[in-house]
């Protein structure tokens, strides 16, 4: 359909595509698969940021676990400035 269209064409111009919602991590996981897609995801109004496993080339960020090959980052414990490095640095290589 057109959202499936619309979002497979962001990606493939090298949009991120991060899903934001209250929504839990196997809410999100399921759109995800429904759409053909693994993006980042904010899940239950950011009470946790999940990255596919391998999303970044250097990813040394600290992953607090990994649920269906995503990797839930702590944001309790990470730098924030480090974060957005790592981010932008991803998205311009």
């Amino acid at each position: 359909g057109f959202t499936r269209d619309a979002v497979h064409a962001l990606i493939d111009k090298g949009v991120a595509v991060v899903f934001c919602s209250s929504k839990t991590f196997a809410e999100q996981h399921y759109l995800q698969q429904q759409l053909g897609i693994r993006q980042p995801m904010i899940v239950e109004n950011g009470g946790g940021v999940f990255f596919p496993v391998n999303y970044f080339k250097d990813q040394d960020m600290p992953v607090k676990t990994v649920i269906n090959g995503y990797a839930m980052v702590s944001l309790a414990t990470l730098d924030h400035a480090a974060l957005r490095s790592a981010l932008w640095k991803a998205r311009h290589d």
